[in-house]
């Protein structure tokens, strides 16, 4: 192993999770291609959704140096307690992982169990409830659409935190963050063919609070744009200030 292997250093968290992506990406597409050759040897076509050995990493525990194996596998068992699919990593003396994921429906009791309120087919918000899954889906949603991105790792570290919290307190647990979906953050991406923010990918990803700044300052551009030529040609023409007036008390109402 490399001298920068071993030490390699402070880094920043974007880095990490930049990092973290790609390597849980590798490992997803490994097992699922070590699936489906087993699946086609016994016959089977594949596995579902639901059911797949690995489904998309939400959160990363990075255990410290001091954190040895077995108090890796001691976290990973109190945390598969609660249905959380886990995938240990052990790269090194100094970087072990412990990636967190699970399935729709493991998602969505934990949505029950945290009374997590969302919208039903009745327009009106009302606490989830896993047994009546029909209830919350709307129109052209699937039940993997109900929960949004920015609730799943909140859902996860909810359930799991008072579990591993001696763990923390010991110094095995160096940090635990959710991971960044890159192949997501693509959509935010500049595009001139675009001709409005993508408000509702925002509050999905970010949670409704960004989402209405976003939605907030779209609008107040675009409301700012026939003011600012207005008195753009009243600079240039002089315009009659009673007209300017006029036009700004007309504008504010219908704005």
């Amino acid at each position: 192993m490399s001298e920068d292997a071993k030490s390699p250093g402070p880094r920043t968290r974007n880095i990490i999770e930049n990092q973290l992506f790609r390597r849980q990406r590798s490992l997803k597409l490994e097992a699922l291609q070590r699936q489906r050759t087993l699946d086609s040897n016994d016959g089977v076509e594949g596995l579902g959704a639901d059911t797949e050995p690995f489904d998309k990493t939400h959160i990363v525990i990075i255990f410290t140096e001091k954190a040895k194996l077995r108090h890796c596998q001691d976290v990973e068992k109190i945390i598969q307690e609660f249905g959380i699919q886990t995938t240990l990593e052990i790269v090194g003396k100094t970087e072990k992982y412990l990636y967190l994921s699970a399935s729709v429906d493991t998602l969505l009791r934990l949505a029950d169990a945290a009374e997590l309120e969302k919208m039903t087919t009745t327009h009106s918000m009302q606490k989830f409830n896993h047994g009546c899954i029909s209830d919350f889906l709307l129109p052209g949603m699937g039940k993997e659409q109900i929960l949004r991105y920015c609730e799943i790792p909140v859902l996860i570290k909810d359930v799991i935190q008072d579990g591993i919290k001696s763990y923390v307190q010991k110094g095995y647990i160096e940090d635990m963050f959710p991971l960044h979906d890159i192949l997501y953050l693509e959509r935010f991406n500049w595009n001139l063919k675009r001709t409005k923010l993508p408000i509702e990918d925002i509050r999905n990803y970010f949670g409704s609070s960004i989402g209405l700044y976003f939605g907030f300052i779209e609008f107040y551009t675009k409301a700012l744009i026939f003011p600012s030529l207005f008195g753009i040609l009243q600079y240039v023409f002089d315009l009659n200030i009673s007209l300017v007036c006029s036009f700004y008390v007309v504008w504010t109402t219908v704005s």
